[in-house]
């Protein structure tokens, strides 16, 4: 009965995992248009998009607000400052950029064109000040950035403040810097803002700037980033163009003129692309095969296995088929070894039931030593210790992953296949 009972257990972690966790900077915005109508029958949408720096798997929630910080969130505000909520029905990528669009009967989120989920709101819904303003993605904290265990993720700014003098007091340190003595607002805006805790300057929020007209400073009503020194190798190269907002092509406010949102800078940011990945025994061999959707700057590939996960051994070596490393269109690959190579001790027959269901790696792990503890414990109750001996032995496990080697020599993992001998 308590095995029953575990299984159960187990079998309900997998169906409620579903929510992908994301820290601040694992998102970025990419551009925003905060532009009102420019005519009578082609009206303008509040506008935005982000790149995405962490795969998110269906049932990603995701919240967005304009609402300002200094010392504390500033309060909602009927039908201009609010939060709005994603839930993704697709999964996201990393590399992949959502256009979300925030203004009432028109609400959507796409990439490349598909919808992957339909923004609601959550308290008043959120407009974007063309004169200045400010955005924020943030997760939990039930739809409200002040809201118990609200986790920010991405937070843009383009608002302008300036002294009387109109010395320029907004900085991308602390954006609006409402706390400095003398502050010219003696009342604040709804478009101002502090950066909030949980998110840097130059890693996770930026500012966009300040346009200078020759004897005051505006804010950017739109702006997208430009695309500057693309193709991207990983997500560390989109962190570094993406946070230099020399790299934004920036509207003023007042000029009327649009910018491209999405940028679609970033469909070629992965080296490789893996199609699939599939690893089996076939007459006493360790079969491997995968699949490349597209490659870059592609150099090798490296089978590798392990017992534990920490320690891995290298089994071939396999060359690009691409050339020169570069391809868009599908290779196959494979590579087979006698099996004895690759088998180590490996963890309880349970696990395998269980594995494809969990995608973080220490998720993976916990659930086999779980799955081997209770058999074993089930099998201490019926079975003699020369049955229990057996069963040891026959716990003969590998895993399997794929080690993608550029030309420069970056590498990147595949996730790992668990085999039975």
């Amino acid at each position: 009965m308590s095995l029953i009972m575990a299984l159960t257990l187990l079998f309900g972690a997998v169906k409620t995992k579903a929510q992908t966790d994301l820290s601040a900077g694992d998102l970025l915005f990419t551009g925003y248009d905060a532009q009102p109508g420019i005519t009578a029958t082609g009206p303008r949408f509040d506008r935005i998009s982000f790149v995405a720096l962490k795969k998110m798997t269906v049932g990603t929630v995701l919240y967005f607000t304009d609402r300002g910080y200094k010392g504390g969130w500033f309060a909602a505000n009927a039908n201009t400052e609010g939060s709005m909520s994603l839930t993704t029905t697709k999964e996201i990528a990393v590399g992949s950029e959502v256009l979300v669009v925030l203004t009432p009967n028109a609400y959507a989120a796409t990439v490349d064109g598909v919808s992957v989920g339909t923004p609601t709101a959550v308290s008043p819904r959120l407009s974007m000040g063309n004169t200045g303003d400010q955005l924020f993605i943030f997760q939990k904290g039930g739809g409200e950035p002040d809201g118990a265990g609200a986790v920010m993720i991405a937070g843009l700014h383009w608002n302008v403040v300036q002294s009387g003098s109109f010395a320029l007091i907004t900085s991308s340190a602390d954006w609006d810097n409402l706390n400095m003595v003398g502050h010219p607002n003696s009342t604040l805006s709804t478009t101002n803002s502090n950066i909030p805790p949980g998110l840097v300057a130059g890693q996770s929020a930026f500012f966009i700037g300040a346009h200078y007209t020759g004897s005051s400073y505006i804010s950017y009503e739109t702006a997208s980033f430009n695309g500057a020194g693309k193709p991207y190798a990983d997500a560390a190269a989109i962190r570094s163009a993406v946070l230099n907002v020399a790299n934004w092509t920036r509207i003023p406010s007042g000029a009327g003129t649009s910018v491209n949102i999405p940028t679609g800078h970033f469909i070629t940011v992965l080296p490789v692309e893996l199609g699939s990945f599939s690893a089996k025994l076939n007459a006493d061999k360790l079969q491997v095969n995968w699949t490349t959707l597209s490659e870059a700057n592609c150099d090798r590939f490296v089978v590798e296995v392990s017992n534990d996960g920490q320690s891995w051994k290298q089994l071939m070596t396999v060359k690009s088929k691409a050339d020169k490393g570069n391809s868009s269109v599908a290779i196959d690959y494979s590579a087979s070894f006698p099996f004895s190579e690759a088998t180590l001790a490996g963890f309880g027959i349970l696990g395998l039931l269980f594995l494809p269901a969990f995608k973080k790696r220490w998720m993976r792990f916990g659930v086999m030593l779980l799955a081997s503890c209770m058999i074993l414990a089930c099998a201490k109750q019926e079975m003699g210790s020369n049955d229990l001996e057996k069963l040891e032995q026959s716990k003969q496990r590998v895993l399997v992953r794929i080690a993608q080697i550029d030309k420069d020599g970056k590498i990147n993992y595949s996730e790992a296949q668990l085999v039975k001998n």
